[in-house]
């Protein structure tokens, strides 16, 4: 559900980010993290693995090898390696990640509300599909747009050289 959410769900992280509180930190479309924080899959010590989607969306992030590292090992990483790794988007200071990802929401909401939905489908079910059948998909939403009223108060907003007032939100 966090995943196919029609509008971009940002993640907050701060303490410890294992197991399934990852799995589902990366279902949401951007994570933020504290520099304090620990991540990881330390299933393996339970004897299981990371059955809820951890294997397969961290795949979309970080290295392979690197990957089986975590999960083989069940070892935490901190956030800025989890940064490194491709695993999160920011890191920001203690205290600070409510603000960073509130700040974050806010500049996606001054955007075209039925465009980033739009963009948000293409990613998510494009990268399952052939590169035709992608291709397809991110044509046809894009073309749906292209005859909205807020593609029209986009477009003459920017050249207007003033911030559009969108009606979908």
């Amino acid at each position: 559900m966090v995943e196919n959410f029609e509008w971009p769900v940002i993640a907050a992280i701060h303490g410890f980010c294992l197991g399934g509180g990852l799995e589902l930190a990366l279902c949401c479309d951007i994570r933020y993290v504290e520099e304090t924080a620990k991540l990881g899959f330390p299933e393996v010590n339970l004897s299981v693995f990371p059955g809820n989607g951890g294997i397969w969306r961290s795949m979309y992030h970080i290295p392979l090898g690197k990957l089986k590292e975590l999960v083989y090992s069940g070892e935490m990483i901190d956030a800025m390696e989890a940064f490194r790794l491709g695993l999160v988007e920011k890191v920001v200071p203690p205290g600070q990640v409510m603000v960073a990802a509130m700040e974050r929401a806010a500049k996606i909401m001054e955007k075209g509300p039925l465009a980033v939905a739009a963009a948000k489908k293409v990613i998510n079910r494009g990268r399952d599909l052939s590169l035709q059948h992608g291709l397809e998909l991110e044509s046809e939403l894009w073309a749906n747009l292209t005859a909205t009223e807020d593609m029209k108060e986009g477009a003459r907003a920017f050249i207007e050289k003033r911030k559009p007032e969108y009606r979908n939100r």
